[in-house]
């Protein structure tokens, strides 16, 4: 089973009024934890859409975070060639590099 999640760790307020919020993974630790069986077939990959505004390091803590979880645990950076949002985020997912593992 493959998770592909398009994440922003920076904090941030989607404007008009509306709070700052910051993107978080613990349900998604809460969500294979009982599932712990499948390891082994689970693959997450997470789409930084933040970029360079993600902080120094990011990438080895979430990968470290989520490797209790899944065999396979990949952290990208977006780049301006990708642009950052969900939807773009699971179709290079899919039509990408991986698309020969699917």
């Amino acid at each position: 089973v493959d998770f592909v999640l398009c994440f922003c760790s920076v904090a941030k307020s989607p404007g008009g009024g509306y709070p700052v919020v910051e993107d978080e993974l613990g349900w998604l630790a809460e969500l294979l934890a009982p599932q712990a069986d499948y390891r082994s077939s689970t693959r997450i990959f997470v789409k930084e859409k933040c970029g360079d505004a993600a902080p120094e390091g990011f990438e080895e803590s979430l990968r470290a975070a989520l490797l209790p979880y899944a065999h396979v645990v990949e952290v990208h950076r977006v780049d301006d060639a990708l642009r950052a949002d969900d939807a773009t985020a699971y179709l290079h997912h899919l039509s990408g590099p991986k698309y020969q593992d699917l």
